[in-house]
């Protein structure tokens, strides 16, 4: 029997959204935000790495998130949900899978 790990969508990250936003206008950007060091990318494994059970690497959750790009970019500027991103990030994700 193979047990499938269920994700949910973390809470917004409402402490880091203004430290992103102002890394993605005025930093190295918003690759850097999205996949690079102190990433959405990395904060989303920490929550989310009990998946590698499933088989799904790191670079899985880059391939969805690079996919998402736009989604995740119109939530940090406030265009977006938390919950609407979020739901297609997962379903994405869980497509991969």
């Amino acid at each position: 029997m193979t047990t499938t790990v269920r994700l949910h969508a973390p809470d917004e990250p409402v402490s880091l959204v203004a430290t992103w936003r102002d890394r993605a206008f005025d930093g190295p950007g918003f690759d850097a935000v999205l996949l690079g060091e102190d990433s959405i990318s990395s904060w989303l494994w920490s929550r989310w790495s009990a998946i590698a059970a499933d088989g799904v690497t790191g670079d899985d959750l880059t391939a969805v998130l690079t996919g998402s790009r736009r989604e995740i970019w119109l939530w940090l500027v406030g265009e977006r949900t938390w919950a609407q991103t979020m739901s297609i990030v997962l379903g994405r994700l869980d497509r991969r899978r």
